[in-house]
């Protein structure tokens, strides 16, 4: 016995008594579709005019053939081809009460493919797990006519006009509030973040809720929702399929996103107004996560959550995601392998731009998708227990890539016979280069932020105080060691001076007079003491006034520190005058990503390129710190403060900077006839090779290793 139900002995049962079928407005070429309720599996379905046709002729059991004379005989426009593909998504949906003779095979796929849709959906579920906890349909019946008259026309403008008003008022403060969320990150902001996503969240679905409500639309259930174990509010208004309305369904789907985006402005306009304290705190935490959570999952059309049913409302699309997955299979089999299928896909009846519409967003969904996931699981990852999160970027390359492609490798197995060989040839060699571009070792260019040093200098400070008497050299002169720079003169010194020595000829008589007289012998020793300290304290006095000439400690260029130094201007002790560095090579100071120090090599060669300029400077990579950087002085020029591309972020103590991320600091010498002048900044070209495919396996290598090590 086969399986084709064209067979005159296989009758094909009726249509199920209790389903029950809605108008549901127009598709996307403007024709009439209809919706079909499922109360046993609390499903809807989306039919067209065809389909429609079928369903009215299900009244009876009846054999294949018999149903299709009745088809042709009503205008319908289903072929053989189609209407087995019908009948069999009907019997396996259980949609058809079974007739007597039916293939018991149908059943038995049922069952297995019942079985395996509950492994995946186990193995997915850390993915989308809801748990529904309420049927709240009772409580928003009663309270939806006073809602209605709360939220009427003219108060939803005038919270609207505030929003944005409160959203406005926020763009002069941006850095502001990218500078609070940032250090947002301890206990008390996560609890005030959690506190804020329990209320916004209540609130968002409570908006589905009331506008599904006013619409007549049955609340089903409410409950808790998990992302990758992080949990969030749900309402299930799936009964919005009734609608035939579009707008009234996009209303519904937008409602929650709408009322966060005016509890976000009300919270601006609070944050904005208030002194720092509790509630500045709280109405920060609630603008913030509004703003988040809008743009990142609820607002956002690659998931299956607000943004996505709205999406698809708004294009008069249904299941896009399955659409898209559907194109883009199909494009993909006949440019790779050239199978020609002479089945329709679901996308290709849509008219005009829907069909590539769908599958652009196929792929953009399934990047963005990784992109969620993966961001996800690197917070669990870094932030808990890591184990965990090893397992779940596991069970996610399983589930998003390696199934996916095993499935699709399976069924191509099934229809090779199909393959065109010349397009067979096209795709091998296609995958060969670009495996070899994967493995291959290519030329990556790094290009890191780095500043200019001299390699040999030496600061000059004043060692004494003094006023400047004279300027010996000027500023960008070549100097020898030994030349004098700086002359000053301390009046305060030289009157100290006459004074001591004034007193060390007047104790020399005294003690003359004292050796003189042998009754005073016996202070001989004690005038000679005092005689002694007068000395030490002129020879102190005598080395201050030598170093008021400041000379130069080496050969090299002269550079004075303030140009504003002139004769008269008092200087203190240990106050910088300049520098002496010299004039060949120069010490690049360049600033690395981790990612970037695992592709540097000690030896390669490197340029830089100064701000402002076009001319490259040639040098040598010399060293490589292997330890991550932990402060930095809030002066750098290639801090993001200053206007640089270095990230920073206060420390947990508040007293200085660090990276946001990991930062290693690495030296280049330049060539002896390529000198950039010191005290720059600019940016370092090193270009190393690599293979990309070799650097990912040696990655994940490297963090098994480090993470399973005991």
């Amino acid at each position: 016995m086969t399986n084709n139900p064209s067979q005159n002995k296989i009758l094909i049962g009726k249509l199920r008594p209790d389903l029950k079928i809605f108008p549901g407005g127009t598709d996307a070429s403007g024709h009439e579709t209809w919706s079909v309720f499922d109360p046993v599996a609390d499903r809807y379905s989306r039919i067209d005019a065809d389909d429609y046709k079928l369903l009215s002729l299900l009244d009876r059991e009846q054999s294949f053939e018999t149903l299709l004379e009745r088809i042709k005989n009503s205008g319908g426009n289903i072929d053989k081809e189609n209407l087995i593909k019908s009948i069999y998504f009907l019997e396996g949906g259980n949609l058809l009460i079974k007739a007597y003779g039916a293939d018991g095979r149908i059943a038995q796929n049922a069952e297995n493919i019942k079985g395996k849709r509950l492994v995946n959906y186990l193995l997915s579920s850390y993915l989308f797990l809801n748990i529904p906890l309420l049927r709240p349909d009772p409580f928003f019946e009663k309270t939806a006519p006073l809602i209605r008259k709360i939220f009427n026309k003219w108060t939803m403008l005038a919270a609207g006009l505030l929003s944005l008003y409160g959203y406005i008022s926020l763009l002069p403060q941006t850095e502001r509030l990218g500078s609070i969320f940032w250090n947002s990150f301890h206990i008390q902001g996560m609890l005030e973040y959690v506190l804020a996503i329990c209320v916004l969240k209540a609130l968002h679905e409570a908006a589905h809720a009331y506008t599904a409500k006013l619409q007549g639309i049955r609340i089903r259930k409410m409950g808790v929702a998990f992302i990758v174990f992080f949990p969030r509010f749900y309402t299930d208004i799936t009964d919005a399929w009734r609608l035939p309305d579009r707008k009234k369904r996009c209303l519904i789907d937008a409602a929650g996103i709408l009322f966060e985006i005016l509890i976000g402005g009300f919270a601006a306009i609070v944050w904005n107004n208030t002194p720092p304290g509790a509630v500045n705190n709280i109405a920060y935490s609630l603008f913030a996560v509004s703003v988040i959570s809008t743009i990142f999952i609820n607002g956002n059309p690659f998931i299956r959550y607000d943004g996505y049913f709205l999406l698809m409302d708004m294009v008069n699309i249904d299941n896009l995601y399955i659409r898209g997955n559907e194109a883009v299979k199909k494009f993909c089999r006949e440019k790779f392998f050239g199978i020609k299928s002479s089945e329709k896909d679901s996308a290709q009846d849509l008219p005009g731009w829907r069909k590539r519409f769908v599958g652009v967003y196929s792929l953009l969904s399934f990047l963005y998708r990784i992109f969620l996931y993966t961001s996800i699981i690197m917070i669990v990852y870094l932030k808990f227990t890591k184990a965990i999160g090893m397992m779940l970027f596991a069970l996610e390359a399983w589930l998003l890539i390696v199934k996916p492609i095993t499935n699709e490798m399976r069924q191509l197995s099934k229809i090779r016979k199909t393959f065109n060989e010349k397009n067979i040839r096209m795709t091998s060699i296609s995958a060969a280069l670009l495996l070899a571009i994967f493995f291959i070792p290519l030329p990556w260019k790094i290009v890191l932020p780095c500043e200019i040093l001299p390699a040999e200098h030496q600061l000059i400070y004043a060692r004494t105080p003094g006023f400047l008497k004279a300027l010996k050299v000027r500023d960008g002169s070549s100097v020898k060691k030994g030349d004098e720079l700086f002359l000053l003169e301390n009046p305060y010194l030289d009157w100290d001076g006459r004074n001591k020595k004034l007193d060390m000829m007047i104790q020399e008589i005294c003690l003359d007079q004292v050796r003189s007289d042998r009754k005073q012998m016996d202070y001989a020793q004690f005038e000679f003491k005092r005689l002694e300290l007068l000395s030490h304290s002129l020879s102190e006095n005598t080395r201050l006034l030598s170093h008021l000439n400041i000379k130069a400690t080496m050969d090299g260029m002269f550079t004075i520190s303030d140009r504003h130094t002139h004769p008269g201007k008092w200087i203190n002790e240990g106050e910088l005058l300049g520098e002496v560095f010299s004039s060949g090579k120069r010490l690049v100071k360049a600033y690395a990503s981790e990612t970037d120090i695992a592709r540097l090599k000690i030896g390669s060669r490197a340029s830089v390129i100064l701000d402002g300029t076009l001319k490259k400077y040639y040098g040598t990579l010399i060293s490589v710190n292997p330890a991550p950087l932990k402060a930095i002085s809030s002066e750098n020029p290639l801090l993001d403060i200053c206007g640089g591309n270095l990230q920073t972020m206060h420390s947990e103590d508040g007293t200085g900077l660090k990276f946001v991320f990991p930062i290693y600091l690495i030296y280049m010498e330049t060539d002896k006839n390529s000198s950039p002048p010191p005290g720059r900044s600019g940016e370092a070209h090193i270009r190393e090779y690599s293979s990309a495919g070799i650097s990912i396996i040696k990655k994940i290598i490297n963090v098994l290793r480090r993470e399973i090590a005991f």
